[in-house]
């Protein structure tokens, strides 16, 4: 564990409700083991010293993929299940960055949304700023 508090790839995260956007394609594929320890370090530290926080996780790549329907509290138990599903995560092909990011924000429970990418998104910033 980072002795840093929750210092990780992620930054530090002061907000409760927390969305975690992962880029899973093709071009993640050297990352992605390095992301997934950080999000899974990240998750079991806020489990552990903040209470009262939620978190989902959105997978994307030509699709997207949800953790779970919406929000989750945050505890050791939901950690140790969003953990099998991080360490399950495979890399895709594209890169749906929009749809993602349209997931996260539709859920009105957001506070922020933390995105980690290593690439263009499939469409153009422009109409992912207009959306």
């Amino acid at each position: 564990m980072n002795s840093q508090g929750d210092r990780t790839l992620f930054g530090r995260i002061p907000e409760k409700n927390v969305y975690f956007l992962i880029d899973t394609s093709g071009s993640m594929y050297h990352q992605l083991g390095f992301v997934k320890s950080h999000l899974i370090e990240v998750l079991t530290k806020r489990a552990v010293l903040s209470q009262d926080t939620m978190f989902n996780i959105i997978e994307f790549n030509e699709r997207t993929n949800k953790w779970a329907d919406s929000l989750i509290q945050c505890d050791t138990e939901t950690v140790n299940i969003a953990s099998q599903w991080i360490s399950n995560l495979t890399c895709g092909t594209s890169t749906d960055t929009m749809t993602a990011l349209l997931l996260a924000f539709n859920d009105p429970a957001t506070e922020a949304v933390y995105m980690v990418t290593d690439g263009l998104p499939d469409q153009r910033p422009s109409v992912i700023l207009e959306n």
